[in-house]
Parts: structure tokens; sequence; C-alpha cells
């Protein structure tokens, strides 16, 4: 999980990069896999309906509202109002969102919430933007889905020395504002 909205950052895809927020990628497509039909179905009805909470004129108050609480802290800012998106959807759905497309979910919505503070002028966009909330999404999201041990030392052996020695460079390169 940690690295995978940065990897999707630099393949130019959809979601922190921007993308249609109409016309969401399939989910799964980021990290290399297929998703199954019904996730998929899952995924785009909860792309449309964080894009929704984005942008209607019920919402768009409340989501301005903590963008703007956290304006020293753009990334924070970002992060925490994409949490809080993800949250309201697992409450509407009565928690039943798959856990295979809360990363590209997150992704998705991450880059329509940047896109909707950049275009309130709010802040601007910037890889260094980007890379930091995509940092702090994944923080949030591994407090709200917790990654069992056993899981991350499975994902971990998955990988090879250099894909991990490049996580470690891209989250120290974004730990430290570059």
């Amino acid at each position: 999980m940690k690295g995978a909205i940065g990897k999707m950052m630099e393949s130019g895809e959809p979601g922190m990069m921007g993308g249609d927020p109409g016309k969401p990628p399939p989910a799964g497509q980021k990290q290399g896999q297929q998703a199954a039909p019904e996730e998929q179905d899952a995924y785009e009805r909860a792309v449309l309906a964080g894009v929704q909470l984005i942008f209607d004129d019920a919402t768009n108050p409340a989501v301005m509202k903590m963008l703007k609480s956290q304006a020293d802290d753009p990334a924070q800012a970002i992060a925490q109002t994409t949490a809080m998106l993800i949250q309201i959807l697992e409450e509407k759905s009565q928690n039943q969102l798959p856990e295979g497309i809360i990363m590209d979910l997150a992704d998705e919505l991450a880059g329509n919430v940047m896109a909707l503070g950049a275009k309130q002028n709010l802040f601007k966009i910037d890889k260094s933007l980007q890379g930091r909330a995509a940092q702090q999404v994944n923080i949030l999201l591994d407090q709200m889905y917790p990654t069992s041990p056993e899981d991350a030392d499975e994902m971990m052996a998955g990988m090879s020395e250099d894909e991990l020695a490049g996580i470690q460079a891209e989250q120290s390169a974004f730990a430290g504002g570059a």
C-alpha cells in the first residue's frame, strides 16, 4: 500500500494528477490488477458519490470549510478532507465499501479535493504538494484500515530491493518537501 499513490502520480494516471471526475479509471488498474466486475461497480459508484459530496451545493461548503481550516498545511487539509469523504461514504454504504477499492478511491477523491482547493486559490498544486498529500492520505488510510503485520510482511516480501529502496527514497523526498 505504501508508495502506491506516488507510483500513480509518476505514471500520469487520473487521481492526484487530475482526471475526469465523471469517468473514474478502473479500480485496481493503478496497481496493475484487474478488478472484479462487482468491485469495479462499487468503485465507480463510490467515486461518483464522493465527487457529488465534493461539488454538490449542499455539501461543498463543509468541504471548503475543512480545506480552509488547515490552510497553513494544504497536504494535511487534502488528506483530512479525503479521509472525511471516505468515512461518509463508508457510513452511507453501511460499511460495505470493498477494501480493495479504498486506495484508488482515496486517490481519485484526493485529486478532486486538490483541484477544488487550487481552483479556489487556497494553494497551488505542484509535485511536492501531491507527494505530501499522498503521504498524508496513506497515513490516514493506514489508521482507518490497519494492515496486519502478516499482511505487511507478505506485501514487502513480494517487493524487490529496488522497489523498496525507491519507495524509501520517494517517502524521504516528500518528507523533506523536495
